[in-house]
């Protein structure tokens, strides 16, 4: 390698390239800031894998050579083959050796490649602890992305997202008040911190490195604030005050080497700060704004829309940022009622893209403002959509790739499933990938500065909850009779509508009822703030928009919602018995003992330890004779071993692994290899999770086994075989697993709506949903006689017992019941506490010895007392006194032809039944309720606004306690309590209204006193 005498400056493109007296020592900036490594194109010309050399042309009538370290990349690189004349090369060099003819155009120390993209070859990165890579490639474009790490245990969504400037570290806030710290090494969350006074709504990184964040208070909070956050210390360095909440996600922009911020607010300002003061520098007034440095920090650019209809896009010089130096007209660009929302800049200062509130994202000429492209990441609507829609873009380091999150539909896995990914475009507005998997439209995508990372956040839940007819129909009925009054309240009102406006339809006595349902509705998502407030700065409601679109689809058959269309009805068993051409169709009494068999055998495997070890053994031997006929060979073993079976379900059955996963979650059952479960030494053979599972009504017992099957199915494979779940990527077992349980949770939402004895064909069926028809024919939810053949619902109503709610049996001791009469098992409960039950059931037996300590036992007698120990235990395994009760009563057996009875006609003494509510009552005797204290009132306003408010709370019901006054003001006692501090408590969610009386009985008092000054005048 020959190197010529240093030359002084040599401009290449954007860069400037500084020699000095030896070419060893070397600097290399953009913009005069030093930068680490340069982007080179172009196509071999020759290789040279001897000499560790590449000969490419740049394009610009010039031949680059470069100079490589075999031991440094990957040895496909260094094939010949790959690297043959005519390959398109884009690579990223860090201190590399490059030389253009005789010239020294950078010359430095050693070779640390970034980033080396040839041809079809896989990608290079230098980060192997996170396994998130992708690849890109110069006109047959191809990007590929695999997740390396999903981190699901957020309680609310994502409202903020920001890479430091050495690509480190990450930062994300939410809208359950905390921020996120992870670390890109350890690939986990190193750190939690939480704003619960303030919330936090946007958030981003300073320049001084990962240990410093500017964030932002929640739009709900008392004061809008913005905050200098040092997250090492856990502790605010500086607070500045806000006229008006900011633009939600990208309120807040960071300069990259100064202490500047710039916050784009809700009501169209944009402010620019300094680090030093929380006064801003400028204010830019404006209808609607929003603003954002470039990339370099040099200029920021500023949309502004004015109540004309003007709309530009002002770029102002850091130096001289009072008066914009140029202006940009968008008129002709955006439609009428379009806006801007996202402004980015391209890292090579030649693009500036706009993200808009139609979905679509527009570049322009950084130069001239000329429109280059238009892509969209949704369907266009033809009205401005709600800030929940929005995805904010993302640019790659290098400037040639558009990541956005893509808000539409997308008929990957099933059709009609909504599935949130994300879109690629390059600087063409071609799109190039598409990457599904979200469960929701990512709002969020950030390409790390550094690294081949991109990271992206789902904001919003589940969209097909709102998006078909089932689904919104559970949900809907799922809610309380007041958060559906209020529901379709709204439904018809197209603005927004305040809390104070809301409490005007209920009575004053039910406004917590009426914040616990507004609470409720916000958590999924129905119920959400609106951008605009109320003149005193208070929030205003509105529903979604995706739930509202959805109820009104269901209502009244319009829109384009897709409507149960997996699920097939065939006719009813009820009007196909009247028709006799249709043969072979269970009758009514077939499916009722179908569901009665089922959880018969449910409860006898829980109960006997002995059929619950032989059922576990036939359930294995099961599966291996499945395996076995799948091979195809020896089949005298499969033969055997089919024997063997019969003899093990002779007095027992088989249990699917779905349900004894779901057991053992619960602690229901032990594992496989016997373990001893709870209680076996007094006698008792099933765990106390199970006997609290036993007396649960069956409407509750068949909710939790089903909870519990989801949330297995969430964490499963899905259904696959166990040899491509093993070898599929963590992308696909992430599509895999949200695919199953989306096409679960549909149909099972569809069959809870369906009657009795309707028939469904099974053909359309997936793998996932088959899977949870075997689990609900389990459980006697649904009967077929063959998995390909017909679906029949059932209904459990039908096996109930009496008015008891309950059902439990017993196959092996004389299908016992736990609340049936008819089964015998008569108890008699006396007031002292002893209790007698007339029984041979050892079901009967193992719930009485978790509820009582037994004293004696006879063939047909068991003895037992009641104890504080005994229920005690019984309540600390989830039982309640009212099971405990119900149980005795259902079995109360009259003595001498009298029945003693309480009042209730339990047919338990009294004093038992009133000693068991007090033992349950002892582990609630402190209860704790939200509220607010009001102290150190105005002495100029005393005792007159003290007793003033304290009557209205009593007349309110909101007086949780106050500080009395004696009777006679003209005592001593009296005096004292005027010296003395005085307190009133009112419920928290009454604080608002509290303080609004305050301030209007305070300016009753001075008008008064005015009045009274007036008249002695």
């Amino acid at each position: 390698m020959s190197l010529l005498a240093p030359i002084l400056a040599r401009n290449v493109d954007d860069i400037d390239l500084i020699f000095h007296d030896s070419l060893y020592n070397v600097t290399y900036s953009l913009y005069g800031k030093k930068i680490h490594s340069v982007m080179l194109q172009g196509v071999i010309t020759r290789s040279d894998a001897v000499h560790e050399l590449i000969e490419f042309d740049d394009g610009s009538n010039r031949i680059l050579e470069i100079k490589y370290n075999r031991g440094l990349i990957l040895p496909q690189i260094c094939d010949e083959r790959i690297l043959s004349p005519g390959t398109r090369v884009s690579i990223t060099c860090g201190l590399s050796h490059i030389i253009c003819g005789d010239e020294a155009l950078l010359c430095l120390r050693k070779f640390c490649p970034l980033i080396v993209i040839i041809g079809n070859l896989r990608t290079l990165f230098d980060d192997d602890v996170i396994k998130r890579y992708f690849r890109i490639f110069s006109d047959d474009l191809t990007i590929s992305l695999g997740v390396a790490v999903t981190f699901k245990d957020r309680l609310a969504a994502t409202n903020g997202l920001d890479w430091d400037s050495n690509g480190e570290v990450m930062v994300s806030c939410s809208f359950d008040r905390s921020v996120y710290i992870y670390c890109v090494n350890k690939a986990s969350v190193t750190n939690v911190l939480q704003s619960k006074k303030h919330g936090v709504s946007c958030v981003k990184f300073t320049h001084d490195g990962p240990r410093q964040i500017v964030c932002s208070s929640s739009p709900d909070a008392p004061t809008s604030t913005m905050r200098l956050w040092d997250i090492v210390e856990n502790r605010y360095i500086r607070s500045y005050q806000l006229s008006s909440p900011l633009v939600h996600g990208v309120g807040i922009d960071t300069h990259r080497s100064r202490g500047l911020i710039l916050t784009s607010a809700t009501n169209g300002s944009v402010s620019l700060y300094t680090f030093d003061s929380t006064t801003p520098l400028h204010v830019y007034e404006c209808n609607n704004s929003i603003a954002s440095f470039d990339y370099d920090g040099l200029i920021f650019g500023r949309y502004e829309s004015n109540s004309k209809g003007n709309k530009s896009l002002a770029l102002h010089d850091i130096s001289k940022h009072e008066v914009p130096f140029g202006r940009f007209e968008l008129n002709r660009i955006l439609k009428a009622t379009e806006d801007v929302v996202n402004i980015t800049f391209n890292p090579n200062g030649r693009f500036i893209i706009l993200g808009t509130n139609f979905r679509r994202l527009i570049c322009l000429d950084s130069m001239s403002g000329s429109p280059i492209f238009a892509c969209c990441y949704g369907q266009i609507p033809a009205y401005k959509v709600n800030p929940d829609e929005y995805c904010y873009h993302s640019i790659s380091p290098d400037g040639k790739y558009l990541a956005c999150g893509l808000f539409e539909t997308i008929n990957v896995y099933t059709q009609g499933c909504y599935d949130g990914g994300i879109g690629i475009w390059n600087t063409k507005g071609q799109q190039v990938a598409t990457f599904p998997g979200h469960e929701g439209p990512p709002a969020f995508v950030a390409f790390n500065p550094k690294k081949a990372l991109l990271a992206s956040a789902c904001e919003s839940v589940l969209p097909f909850l709102f998006r078909n007819r089932a689904c919104l129909r559970a949900l809907f009925r799922s809610l309380t009779e007041l958060e559906q009054l209020l529901i379709l309240r709204l439904l018809n009102v197209k603005q927004a509508v305040s809390e104070r406006a809301l409490r005007l339809w209920m009575n004053s006595s039910a406004i917590g009822e009426l914040r616990r349902a507004l609470g409720n509705l916000e958590a999924n998502c129905i119920l959400q703030f609106a951008e605009t407030k109320t003149k005193d700065g208070k929030n205003q409601y509105e529903l979604n928009q995706d739930f509202k679109r959805g109820l009104f689809a269901a209502l009244y058959g319009v829109g384009d919602v897709s409507f149960d269309s997996e699920l097939e009805l065939c006719y009813n068993i009820v009007t196909a018995q009247k028709n006799s051409n249709m043969q072979k169709v269970p009758t009514v009494e077939e499916l009722i003992k179908h569901s009665k068999d089922k959880l018969d055998f449910l409860l006898l495997f829980l109960v006997s330890k002995q059929v619950r070890k032989k059922t576990i053994s036939a359930s294995k031997l099961a599966r291996r004779i499945h395996k076995q006929k799948a091979k195809q060979g020896n089949e005298s073993k499969t033969r055997a071993m089919q024997e063997r079976l019969s003899k093990l379900t002779k007095y027992a059955g088989t249990i699917s692994l779905d349900l004894l996963k779901v057991l053992e979650r619960y602690d229901m059952v032990s594992d496989a290899k016997g373990v001893e479960s709870l209680g076996q030494a007094q006698g008792a053979e099933m765990s106390r999770q199970a006997l609290s599972w036993l007396l649960k009504g069956v409407y509750s017992q068949i909710t939790i086994l089903l909870v519990g099957y989801l949330a297995n199915l969430k964490q499963g494979k899905g259904g696959i075989a166990a040899t491509k779940w093993d070898e599929a990527s963590s992308l696909e077992k992430s599509q895999i697993t949200t695919r199953s349980l989306i096409e679960t949770v549909q149909l099972l939402l569809c069959l809870s709506q369906a009657r009795f004895g309707d028939c469904f064909s099974l053909k359309s069926l997936t793998k996932a949903q088959i899977r949870l028809c075997k689990f609900l024919f389990e459980l006697g939810l649904v009967y077929y006689k063959t998995i390909k053949g017909p679906m029949y619902a059932c209904d459990l109503s039908y096996i109930i017992p009496g008015q008891a709610q309950y059902y439990c049996g017993n196959v092996l001791y004389a299908r016992s019941n736990v609340h049936d009469k008819k089964d015998g098992g008569r108890i008699i409960v006396q007031s002292n506490f002893k209790v007698y039950v007339y029984t041979a059931s050892e079901l009967q037996i193992s719930v009485l010895s978790h509820i009582c300590e037994l004293q004696a036992r006879t063939p047909n007698l068991v003895v037992g007392v009641l104890t504080r120990d005994s229920v005690q235990g019984a309540f600390k395994s989830g039982i309640t006194s009212d099971q405990i009760i119900r149980f005795f009563a259902s079995k109360h057996h009259q003595v001498g032809g009298l029945n003693f009875t309480n009042t209730d006609g339990m047919g338990i003494p009294e004093n038992v039944v009133r000693q068991i509510h007090m033992w349950e009552a002892e582990r609630n005797r402190i209860e704790l309720k939200a509220a607010v204290l009001f102290k150190r009132w105005d002495s100029e306003f005393m005792p007159e606004l003290f007793q003033r408010m304290v009557r209205w709370a009593q007349g309110k019901r909101y007086e949780l306690y106050h500080t009395a006054w004696p009777l006679d003001p003209t005592t001593p006692e009296y005096d004292e309590w005027l010296r003395r501090e005085k307190y009133l408590a009112c419920p928290l969610e009454s604080k608002e209204e509290v303080v609004d009386k305050i301030r209007q009985l305070r300016a009753q008092i001075v008008h008064e006193r005015a009045n009274g000054n007036n008249s002695r005048g």
